[in-house]
């Protein structure tokens, strides 16, 4: 073997050996489950008898952004919107990349159910607008199909709202 082969193959070994040292002894990053991406706050609910992980909406920027321009949604998670006053509140479908379910909720207890609210595709490139028939003070938003898929009624309580 060469002399320049025995010395590539000497560096390479040893980079090699020095690599996998300094994997064994790096410090594991730190991971925050309750912080998610958006940076908002999150909490724990329950919907009846189905928990609920959900990011709270609370400023204006925040609830203009809502859950616009993201890929998709966890099973089991939405994003919270709390309101001081109850009122009709308008949503719309801006930037959305995957279907909704709106859970429109008033003091605390489900009032009515949006469910499978699709995103603008190329055939349909206008977003959806809703509101509910009558008066709320939270909205919750879940994956499409979420609110079926856990037996959510009308009269359904709400659990761990702030």
């Amino acid at each position: 073997m060469s002399m320049y082969k025995k010395a590539f193959l000497g560096i390479f070994l040893l980079g090699l050996a020095l690599s996998g040292c300094s994997l064994l002894y790096a410090p594991s990053p730190k991971i925050i489950a309750d912080t998610p991406a958006s940076g908002l706050r999150t909490i724990e609910l329950m919907v009846g008898d189905s928990a609920l992980t959900v990011e709270v909406a609370e400023t204006p920027q925040a609830r203009a952004q809502g859950l616009s321009d993201r890929d998709s949604l966890a099973e089991n998670t939405g994003m919270l919107f709390v309101f001081e006053r109850a009122d009709r509140y308008g949503f719309w479908m801006n930037r959305m990349r995957f279907g909704l379910d709106f859970l429109w909720l008033k003091d605390g207890a489900v009032v009515e159910v949006t469910a499978n609210v699709p995103p603008p595709t190329a055939l349909a490139p206008v977003p959806v607008s809703l509101s509910p028939a009558q008066a709320v003070n939270a909205i919750i938003e879940v994956p499409a199909g979420w609110a079926a898929r856990q037996g959510v009624e009308i009269g359904d309580e709400v659990r761990g709202l702030p």
